[in-house]
């Protein structure tokens, strides 16, 4: 179930940074912030350790 969540989280993310940075942007990324706060917290978190693996 987490893991079909920040799928759709990334897509969301994904589709939502083509829009450029607009108010509507801006907004709508907050939004899917909070309604994904657990997957934000866990990609951000897979982010960082996926960055000190490669340094």
């Amino acid at each position: 179930k987490t893991i079909e969540q920040v799928n759709e989280f990334v897509y969301l993310v994904n589709k939502v940074s083509t829009w450029g940075d607009s108010e509507k942007h801006v907004a709508a990324r907050i939004e899917i912030q909070h309604a994904y706060a657990d997957c934000f917290y866990i990609v951000s978190q897979g982010e960082k350790s996926h960055n000190l693996a490669k340094d």
